[in-house]
């Protein structure tokens, strides 16, 4: 399972809060995070997570912020099947900027499944060419962060690009995954 985990706030904020993630009977481990965007290094955080071999059926992700607030908050969970377990992942990338699309290019393999996802400050148009969209919440633009969405794509060799367009220019944080499959 990925947990995506968005804290949007806005450009004249002075810190970002510290996410902290659990799911009942795991141990989620923290695959990296993005912190600020170009109109301000300090505020608005992405955080995304691996808990591996979750247990069957529904299960809480439980969510909660540390050492600031953040105005808006977003999570995208996703479960996926026929991920090698010992290695489940071959690289993670995260980026962040301001403008009208996004694109985070790192290592993959064919037979990988890559699963991408961004948060914006004004709206997500899609996702870039080669991505199915899985998931898209457009809210508002009253944050860095306040649109979210989710999308996975086949992996390449040598690198990947996963992208996504916006529907006007704004601040933006993407993380994406390329996920091992098992053998």
């Amino acid at each position: 399972m990925l947990v995506f985990v968005a804290a949007g706030n806005i450009c004249t904020d002075m810190s970002a809060p510290t996410v902290q993630l659990s799911v009942p009977g795991t141990n989620p481990t923290n695959l990296g995070f993005v912190l600020g965007t170009p109109c301000q290094p300090a505020t608005s955080r992405s955080e995304l997570w691996l808990i591996k071999s979750p247990p069957p059926g529904l299960n809480n992700v439980n969510i909660s912020l540390a050492g600031a607030s953040a105005r808006t908050l977003h999570s995208i969970a996703m479960v996926f099947a026929g991920v090698d377990q010992a290695m489940p992942y071959r690289a993670v990338m995260g980026a962040s900027n301001v403008g009208m699309s996004s694109s985070v290019t790192f290592p993959s393999a064919v037979g990988d499944l890559v699963a991408s996802f961004v948060g914006q400050g004004y709206g997500i148009a899609g996702p870039g060419a080669g991505t199915t969209l899985e998931f898209r919440q457009n809210v508002n633009t009253n944050t860095t962060l306040n649109n979210s969405a989710a999308g996975t794509l086949p992996g390449a060799s040598p690198n990947v690009d996963a992208s996504w367009e916006f529907e006007s220019s704004d601040e933006w944080q993407a993380i994406a995954v390329s996920l091992r499959p098992a053998s």
